[in-house]
């Protein structure tokens, strides 16, 4: 959106009443030229005979108005590179004298917002919307000051509806059924509209200048200099409560800030959301304000979106609170200790993937978070040789947070448990097949290792395969030590 001149519309419109107002308006001229008329045919009359304080014929200064209005305004308008199919137009008066001579107009066009003209002698004509002299006039007439002058003609009573062709233009769904003027641009106005539908827009839309034209939620402005009043920043936040579900349920919203549109799905919003000292979020919503993502700022953070609002302390405290959090709506009683993030599973649309360390264990789990807002999605953790199996050449799906020496030992017992006595030195991830994940193990010198099959959903070994049995299936011992043969169990 362009960045705003903030040359006021109450200063644009003061151009308006230059010299004190309008010396001679057009009831004016129709009285004057009646009387002119009147003497060209001799008539006299006494001054008692006169009528006092009778105003001329409305419809008289009316048809003055508009046949010097729609002779005089198209060549005016067009020296002020006004973009207008002049559907009707009125001359609304004059004011000084030669060089300071001014002759005003006023001008209704197809499809777009009605204005004023000003012409003056030697000078380039002055515009002002009608939009902007209905602020302006709201303004005045709220503070008690004197002359709100407004646009007259019937096209122009509801100024804000001349931005609706700018609306389609834009593709947004907006009937506007009220609006105000914020500022001027060059060449160009700043509007906020109010729309039928609920919540309002800031729109900028060219006059007589190549203002590109854009529009921007009430969320959107929130990043700007730019301050809704059809829409308040509480009815902006209480839009948002509701989409705060899961570990976010609770945040006490302090503040906000619109972020951006993600560059893959640019029609969607991202706002970061404060909660007071207790950390924040980032949210993004589709325009019909359905989630798509929700992070924590500290996940925010892991994937290059920091969060500005909030303090990296309060971060990290309110990221072990959520994940202990998350950890419990899949089943995982954990106070965290520690976590490191992984990422996402796959695509963008995928779970979020964390390996946790709870307090007084030496093992991790790796845990897969469903996105708040996706109620399609279940969650799930596994423990750290799954991990491993299913990670394949992704080196991040593998645990670092557990002791390895604590590792090697609960797969020392899981094996004897299995009846396949060894030692573990070694494991290597081999990945899924026939729906159960296979971990490789390497054992001490005196024993050769195998496969452990882990079956999926569940704990422990189902089974143990030597390395000819691998063989077999199709996969093969790659760790040293199982790699030159079969040796027999000791």
């Amino acid at each position: 959106m362009t960045t705003l001149a903030w040359k006021s519309a109450a200063a644009a419109f003061a151009l308006l009443l230059v010299g004190g107002g309008l010396a001679e308006t057009a009831s004016a001229q129709s009285s004057r030229s009646a009387g002119a008329n009147a003497r060209d045919r001799g008539e006299t009359r006494s001054t008692s005979e006169r009528p006092r304080g009778r105003a001329a014929d409305p419809a008289a200064t009316l048809a003055v108005q508009r046949t010097r209005g729609q002779a005089e305004s198209p060549a005016i308008a067009q020296a002020a590179g006004l973009n207008c199919q002049i559907a009707d137009a009125l001359w609304l008066g004059s004011a000084g004298a030669g060089e300071t001579a001014q002759n005003l107009y006023e001008v209704a066009c197809t499809g777009g917002l009605g204005y004023v003209l000003v012409n003056r002698p030697a000078q380039p004509p002055q515009v002002v919307d009608c939009l902007s002299a209905k602020t302006v006039a709201d303004r005045e007439e709220a503070a008690g000051t004197s002359r709100p002058t407004r646009c007259q003609l019937p096209q122009n009573a509801a100024p804000w509806t001349g931005l609706q062709p700018v609306v389609q233009q834009l593709n947004r769904t907006c009937t506007i059924n009220n609006g105000r003027a914020i500022g001027n641009l060059t060449g160009g106005i700043r509007a906020e509209i109010a729309c039928a539908e609920g919540g309002s827009l800031v729109v900028d839309a060219p006059t007589t200048g190549q203002v590109q034209p854009a529009a921007l939620t009430c969320l959107e402005a929130t990043s700007s200099e730019v301050t809704c009043e059809y829409t308040s920043r509480d009815q902006i936040v209480a839009g948002l409560r509701p989409l705060l579900t899961g570990p976010a349920a609770g945040c006490q919203i302090s503040d906000i800030r619109f972020r951006g549109r993600p560059v893959a799905r640019p029609a969607n919003e991202t706002v970061e959301i404060a909660c007071g000292a207790t950390g924040g979020f980032l949210l993004e919503t589709t325009p019909q304000r359905q989630v798509v993502n929700l992070w924590s700022c500290s996940s925010a953070e892991a994937r290059g979106l920091g969060c500005q609002l909030t303090a990296q302390a309060a971060a990290d405290t309110q990221e072990v609170e959520l994940y202990t959090e998350s950890a419990r709506a899949i089943g995982l009683n954990c106070p965290v200790a520690g976590y490191r993030r992984v990422g996402s599973e796959g695509p963008e649309s995928g779970r979020e993937v964390t390996e946790l360390l709870c307090q007084g264990r030496d093992e991790s789990v790796m845990a897969y978070i469903p996105i708040p807002g996706r109620p399609n999605q279940r969650g799930e953790y596994i423990d750290c040789f799954r991990a491993e199996a299913r990670a394949g050449t992704n080196a991040n799906l593998r645990c670092t947070l557990s002791q390895p020496t604590a590792l090697r030992a609960r797969l020392t017992r899981d094996l004897a448990a299995a009846g396949f006595p060894c030692q573990v030195s070694a494991t290597r991830g081999v990945g899924r097949l026939n729906n159960d994940d296979y971990l490789e193990f390497a054992c001490d010198a005196a024993t050769r290792g195998g496969f452990a099959v882990l079956p999926v959903g569940a704990t422990g070994i189902a089974r143990t395969l030597r390395c000819v049995e691998g063989r077999q299936q199709g996969i093969a011992c790659q760790l040293p030590g199982n790699a030159a043969g079969d040796r027999p169990r000791s």
